[in-house]
C-alpha cells in the first residue's frame, strides 16, 4: 500500500464551534460538543491514525519503525503538523517561540520537573512553531502590531494614567497586562463613551466574553484582519496574535508550544510572553499564493513545511519534500499511485509516504496538500 487514509485526532477545546468541523466531516454533533481542532500529524499530543492492513496505527509509531519508507531518509521525524481549526469564540492572546527559545524553555521546564501534561507547563516540546493559516470560511484574527501612533490614538480616551507616555510596543502592551479588573472595566466604559470603530467594538465584544481580562484591550494595539476563503496569514516567531472566528486550514512546524498572555483559562505566563514577543513594527502577515503547475502554493519563510491548494482538475505530483498529507475540503478527490486508486470525500485526509515517488490527483472541488519544506 502506498495511499493511506489518515484519521485525525480531534480536540474539543471550549472555543471550538459545534458546527463548522462536524459539517466538514459530514457527521452529526447531537451532544453539541465544541469541535475545535483536527490534528493530522505525528505530534505525541495528538497523532493521526493511519489505516493499514494491520489496523489503525499512530502515524508517529509508523515513522519510528520505518523512517526511510515514510520520510525518505530526509529526517527521522515529521517536520510539520497539519490542522483544521473551527473557531466560535476567540482564542488566547499568544505567540510562539523561536527554536532557540523553545529549546531553552523546554530544557528549563524539564529540569524543573514540570510534568508534560501539567496545566502549568508552557513548553511541550523543544521545537519552534511558525505557522500559516488559510481560511476555509470568512475568518477573523488579530495579528501583528498597529503603527505605534495609531495605537496611541486608540488608547487616548483612556487617559494618561493607563499608558502614560508609552511610546514603544513593549511598554504599551505590558502596561495593559498590569491593569486590575476595575481599571479594565473603566477602560471599556471609556471606549464605549468615545464612540464606535472596529477596534472599540471588538474590545467590547471581548469584554462581554472574557470579562476584565487585560487581553480585551488587544484590538487597540494589534491589527484586525478579515480573510476570505483562500486567503492566508503567516505567523513567524514572536508575532503576537489571536484567532477570533471562522474555520481554516493551519500548517505549522511539528510543535505545540504556545506562550499565552490572556483571553484564556489555560496557563498564562506573561513574563515568558514578554521575553518571546517581538516588540517591533509588524510586516504584512498576509501570504499571496503563487501558481505552480496549476496549484496554489503559499510561499513562507519557513523550511519546516509547504502548503499547496488544488482546485478542480487533474494533477501529477512528485513527493519532492518527503511524506505528504492531503485533506479534501470540498467535493472529492481520486488519488492514484502505483496503479492503485483511492477515492476521498469532503473532510477526508490521506497520507502519501516519501517512498512513493509520484502520484496523480483528480479533484472535483478543493484539496490541501501539506509537506515538508525545502529544508525539512
Amino acid at each position: 500500500m502506498d495511499i493511506y487514509t489518515l484519521l485525525p485526532a480531534v480536540k474539543h477545546y471550549q472555543w471550538g464551534s459545534a458546527s463548522l468541523i462536524p459539517e466538514l466531516l459530514g457527521i452529526e454533533n447531537k451532544l453539541g460538543l465544541p469541535y475545535a481542532e483536527l490534528w493530522m500529524g505525528s505530534h505525541p499530543a495528538g497523532t493521526g491514525l493511519v489505516k493499514t492492513p494491520e489496523g489503525k496505527i499512530p502515524l508517529g509509531e509508523l515513522i519510528r519503525k520505518d523512517p526511510d519508507y515514510w520520510l525518505g531518509g530526509r529526517s527521522r521525524e515529521l517536520s510539520f503538523l497539519l490542522k483544521v481549526l473551527g473557531i466560535a469564540a476567540p482564542l488566547s492572546i499568544q505567540c510562539h517561540p523561536s527554536k532557540q527559545q523553545a529549546q531553552e524553555g523546554f530544557a528549563r521546564e524539564e529540569r524543573g520537573g514540570i510534568p508534560p501534561d501539567s496545566p502549568g507547563r508552557t513548553y511541550k516540546d523543544a521545537n519552534h512553531k511558525p505557522e500559516i493559516l488559510c481560511a476555509l470560511t470568512e475568518f477573523h484574527a488579530l495579528c501583528g502590531f498597529r503603527p505605534i501612533e495609531e495605537a496611541r490614538m486608540l488608547f487616548s480616551p483612556l487617559g494618561t494614567e493607563v499608558i502614560g507616555g508609552a511610546d514603544d510596543y513593549r511598554t504599551l502592551v505590558m502596561r495593559t497586562f498590569e491593569l486590575d479588573q476595575r481599571q479594565i472595566a473603566d477602560c471599556i466604559r471609556a471606549l464605549q463613551s468615545a464612540g464606535g470603530g472596529p477596534a472599540y467594538e471588538l474590545a467590547g465584544t471581548l469584554y462581554r466574553q472574557y470579562g476584565a481580562d487585560p487581553g480585551v484591550l488587544a484590538p487597540l494595539y494589534l491589527q484586525i484582519h478579515r480573510l476570505l476563503p483562500g486567503e492566508a496569514l503567516f505567523l513567524g516567531p514572536g508575532v503576537l496574535h489571536a484567532y477570533l472566528e471562522g474555520m481554516g486550514v493551519e500548517l505549522m512546524a511539528n510543535s505545540d508550544n504556545v506562550v499565552r498572555g490572556g483571553l484564556t483559562s489555560k496557563h498564562v505566563d506573561r513574563r515568558e510572553l514578554e521575553a518571546v514577543v517581538s516588540f517591533c513594527s509588524s510586516e504584512d502577515p498576509r501570504v499571496q499564493p503563487v501558481n505552480r503547475q496549476g496549484l496554489h502554493v503559499y510561499p513562507v519563510p519557513a523550511n519546516d513545511f509547504l502548503l499547496r491548494r488544488a482546485g478542480p482538475g487533474n494533477y501529477h505530483l512528485e513527493t519532492d519534500y518527503g511524506l505528504e498529507v492531503g485533506l479534501v475540503t470540498d467535493g472529492e478527490a481520486v488519488v492514484t499511485a502505483a496503479g492503485r486508486s483511492c477515492r476521498f470525500g469532503r473532510g477526508a485526509a490521506f497520507v502519501i509516504p516519501a517512498s512513493m515517488p509520484a502520484y496523480t490527483l483528480a479533484c472535483s472541488g478543493e484539496l490541501f496538500i501539506a509537506s515538508g519544506g525545502e529544508g525539512a
